[in-house]
């Protein structure tokens, strides 16, 4: 995609650039929604629209992500006020803004975002970043509903990362107001990694250390691994968190997530016999998280719900095979056998043997490696995905 077909798609043959608020959190921490916002602002849309960026971060930890209490008051009247004096200040032609999927998220800032933008006479273009929308949703009151589905109604273009994830605003706006842009990914800097430079056997969990994340789940079936193949050891990098604060509920199925302690689990499974072969990195930024994914052999991810896991994209775009669940974009984007193995949320025997089989198979490991070293340059490439998102401001704009 060149810079020529990009400033085209935004209307810029004439050299007047169109005016974009960017609305959504900047690392630290270093978490799926940070690491889209900074690839975003790093992509050829700074080129093609004058961008101003509004910074959401609240948490620096991802530890501290969704605990509620009188910061959280402060941090609502600080937005708001950041909010105003943007749109009032930059007059965006387009507010582009990534929405939660949590109630207290909605409610406290992304209906004031969408509210506000367009008193302003912007247009709103919003963005899921999760795939567990719908489930918090059924938990709503019949008021808080209301208010989200007045929201989404008012923004002009409602996008999902995924073509199996339009679901999450179906019956909330118009299906031709929800269109798909999926994550995008720093090509140059997560670069393909030669197979043979990975460790063998060195298996690689980057996430927040969680139930929903499928953490237990590995912790479950490590054990087993270790019974069969000496050289295998897993490494598990993200923030360690004992409750579950956003994610409650199996994507799949709607049924509630296992009720496990993650703590316990390393105590049952791990503590005192495979603490050796267990190793906790600790939170990562983003170049230690590169370092990690480029020593590891393949990336296992088994989450019980995601949107579109940058972890999952960051590993294929170093030419690393996954181990992922069928949730969330990796329907669509992970294809077993293909650029991956894809089992069942919760199916621990399925992640057993999909695990055995990537250390078993180096021919299989290699192939899968070299699919998604090219898969993600030819999808997920900022200046593709940039171009896509400057066609939507484009036509929203002109309509």
């Amino acid at each position: 995609m060149n810079d020529g077909a990009l400033s085209a798609a935004a209307g810029n043959s004439s050299g007047s650039k169109l005016r974009a608020l960017i609305i959504g959190p900047y690392p630290p921490p270093f978490a799926g929604p940070e690491m889209a916002i900074k690839m975003l602002l790093d992509s050829p849309l700074r080129d093609a629209f004058d961008l101003v960026h509004l910074n959401t971060t609240v948490r620096r930890s991802n530890a501290d992500k969704g605990r509620p209490g009188l910061g959280l008051v402060a941090a609502f009247f600080s937005y708001t006020g950041r909010l105003l004096r943007t749109l009032a200040g930059y007059r965006p032609q387009i507010v582009y803004a990534f929405v939660t999927a949590t109630r207290m998220g909605w409610l406290g800032r992304d209906v004031w975002t969408i509210a506000l933008a367009r008193l302003f006479g912007a247009k709103v273009v919003i963005h899921m970043r999760a795939g567990h929308f719908r489930h918090r949703l059924q938990s709503a009151t019949r008021l808080e509903v209301a208010v989200i589905h007045w929201a989404c109604r008012r923004a002009h273009r409602c996008l999902v990362q995924a073509p199996s994830l339009r679901d999450q605003f179906e019956g909330l706006v118009r299906d031709e107001a929800i269109a798909v842009v999926p994550n995008m990914i720093d090509i140059r800097r997560y670069a393909p990694v030669p197979p043979e430079e990975g460790e063998p056997g060195r298996i690689l969990f980057l996430g927040h250390l969680t139930v929903a994340k499928g953490y237990c789940e590995l912790l479950k079936v490590a054990p087993e691994i270790f019974k069969v193949f000496s050289h295998a050891r897993f490494e598990f990098a993200g923030a360690s968190i004992k409750t579950e604060r956003n994610v409650h509920h199996v994507q799949t199925t709607g049924e509630p997530l296992p009720s496990e302690d993650p703590e316990e689990c390393w105590q049952t499974y791990i503590a005192g016999r495979h603490e050796d072969r267990c190793r906790y990195l600790g939170v990562l930024d983003e170049s230690a998280k590169i370092e990690a994914l480029q020593r590891c052999d393949f990336l296992v991810l088994p989450s019980f719900s995601e949107g579109f896991s940058m972890a999952v994209l960051e590993a294929m775009a170093m030419g690393k095979p996954v181990v992922t669940t069928a949730v969330g974009a990796m329907r669509d984007f992970v294809v077993d056998g293909c650029n991956g193995l894809v089992i069942s949320p919760g199916d621990t025997q399925a992640l057993n043997a999909a695990i055995r089989r990537l250390l078993a198979d180096r021919k299989l490991r290699d192939r899968i490696a070299r699919t998604n070293a090219i898969y993600v340059r030819e999808n997920f490439s900022q200046e593709r995905v940039a171009f896509l998102l400057a066609r939507i401001f484009h036509e929203i704009v002109g309509s």
